[in-house]
């Protein structure tokens, strides 16, 4: 596996020089990056499962406890760090305790899927849905700090992604997995980020206003339809095009096909068409 450890730290992220006159009227911004932390901010217990679930692979224990879960534990502390600063009203410890009460229960090891290669292949969406994500925030935000933030860890998840693709490819030689199968696997999963990850994360995100910001709060419903409406402009769809297909492994013509049947159905399980 490929070690290219990130060229970034904390202490990289200018926090105070945070413009919070481009936050004040925004609250997309707010759910996006605090639901990013709190995702972030879990990934021991991610860790904790792969690690039982790939004993006796030490390339990929080694580089999951060596690279993996340090780089997202900074992730996880660069953007509850930044949710902090940006909205001091917060009170992210008590928001995150309790979304973590609840999504726990969905991090076990008896509920990951049911060979290797298609765990691994679920890795893959789920950095592609990061790594896009955080792209279509960099793009979208004109809050210098975030912006580089966001893009930092964007780049990060890409390179995350190449190695659970790697790891993907080397069971799945032995496990033959036909592309119908790997094409259902793939949408379930964006199916469960947006109504078990995200849907999650937005139920419990509301928990640490201790007042009311300079934005009303708002709700699931409201906050997945600004999402919609901002991914429609600044999502990277050719980004997330090339990492669906390889992922399946598809190329030429198939490309433009696969894409064009998976996009709807994934973006209506995200309701991210507003």
């Amino acid at each position: 596996m490929i070690y290219v450890r990130s060229d970034w730290t904390l202490k990289h992220i200018r926090n105070e020089e945070i413009d919070r006159s481009e936050l004040r009227a925004d609250p997309v911004l707010f759910y996006v990056v605090a639901a990013a932390s709190f995702f972030e901010s879990t990934v021991s217990l991610y860790t904790a499962n792969l690690l039982k679930f790939f004993k006796g692979e030490r390339e990929i224990t080694d580089w999951l406890t060596e690279l993996w879960e340090p780089e997202e534990l900074t992730h996880g502390l660069a953007t509850r760090r930044y949710v902090e600063l940006a909205w001091p009203n917060y009170n992210w410890q008590k928001a995150y305790d309790s979304f973590y009460s609840e999504y726990s229960l969905y991090c076990k090891v008896e509920l990951l899927r049911p060979t290797r290669a298609m765990e691994m292949l679920a890795r893959c969406v789920t950095e592609t849905g990061s790594s896009t994500m955080y792209r279509t925030i960099s793009n979208y935000t004109k809050e210098p700090i975030l912006k580089d933030l966001m893009d930092k860890m964007s780049k990060d998840e890409v390179k995350h992604y190449a190695n659970f693709y790697y790891t993907l490819n080397s069971f799945d030689r032995s496990e033959k997995n036909g592309f119908l199968k790997k094409a259902a696997a793939m949408t379930n999963r964006y199916k469960v980020l947006s109504h078990e990850d995200l849907g999650t994360a937005m139920k419990h995100i509301n928990c640490g206003w201790e007042k009311t910001d300079t934005f009303p709060v708002q709700d699931p419903e409201q906050i997945m339809n600004a999402l919609g409406a901002l991914t429609k402009d600044h999502f990277p769809y050719l980004m997330a095009r090339n990492m669906m297909t390889r992922t399946l492994g598809v190329r030429s013509f198939w490309t433009n096909a696969v894409f064009g049947l998976m996009e709807k159905k994934i973006k209506k399980e995200m309701k991210l068409i507003a």
